[in-house]
């Protein structure tokens, strides 16, 4: 994780300067998630600097907050998934929960009132309503790229035969953890 940050650090660093071309895709293949505040930044940081986003597999919990991002940013192949779960809040063992909260133990609760927040805050309506028909738990909830590219949340990534057409030299993609 350490080296992830330290990469991404000096890319922001070169991006800033004009060192580094914002058509290289970060590619999402297995993103499990991470702490929400620390995600929204960095959403944030890759809305600012218009790089490019590719999902290309699980997008789960946090992760998801790539739906902050303009649709003109963002595409999904075939195996985008986005997955949704109550989010939850750790708490310190001094401190009481939010009534509205259901923990384990004392250190993590869910969060109906943060969840609620968080979607009105950052996810398109589309995403919203798809929610709104669901129940969510520990376990996430899972949009397919079929529903997401037919909601209109996002558009397919163009083929690796239109990119060839397109372009004659692609741009290489950053893959892996994204953080």
């Amino acid at each position: 994780m350490t080296r992830i940050a330290a990469a991404l650090g000096v890319a922001f660093s070169l991006l800033a300067h004009g060192a580094l071309a914002t058509d290289r895709p970060i590619v999402i293949t297995d993103d499990k998630g991470g702490p929400i505040f620390a995600d929204k930044k960095w959403y944030e940081r890759i809305k600012a600097a218009g790089i490019p986003v590719k999902i290309d597999g699980p997008c789960i919990s946090s992760c998801t907050l790539v739906l902050s991002l303009p649709k003109s940013q963002v595409c999904v192949t075939p195996n985008a998934r986005l997955g949704f779960h109550m989010m939850m809040d750790a708490k310190p063992p001094s401190e009481p929960p939010d009534p509205s909260a259901t923990c384990i133990g004392v250190q993590l609760c869910r969060n109906p009132a943060l969840t609620t927040r968080v979607a009105q805050q950052s996810y398109p309506p589309k995403v919203r309503e798809w929610l709104a028909k669901r129940s969510l738990g520990w376990e996430p909830q899972f949009m397919s790229a079929a529903e997401i590219v037919a909601s209109g949340i996002f558009p397919p990534c163009p083929s690796s035969a239109e990119v060839a057409r397109d372009s004659p030299q692609p741009a290489p993609e950053t893959t892996g953890s994204i953080r």
